[in-house]
């Protein structure tokens, strides 16, 4: 069982559980970012493709 989560005290992300279904169902505006974390290089990457993203969409 993977769990992956942002560095401690960097984004205060909660942790994602990349195996089996997200519970409760995402919201549709979260898929974008899933895909981010998923195909970005690395995690440092990712989290600045996401803080983008959430300028962008306002969350």
């Amino acid at each position: 069982r993977m769990v992956a989560r942002g560095e401690s005290g960097s984004t205060g992300w909660p942790e994602v559980d990349l195996e089996g279904p997200l519970d409760p169902p995402a919201p549709s505006n979260t898929e974008p970012i899933l895909r981010i974390i998923a195909e970005a290089p690395d995690l440092a990457e990712a989290q600045t493709l996401v803080q983008e993203m959430k300028k962008r969409i306002g969350i």
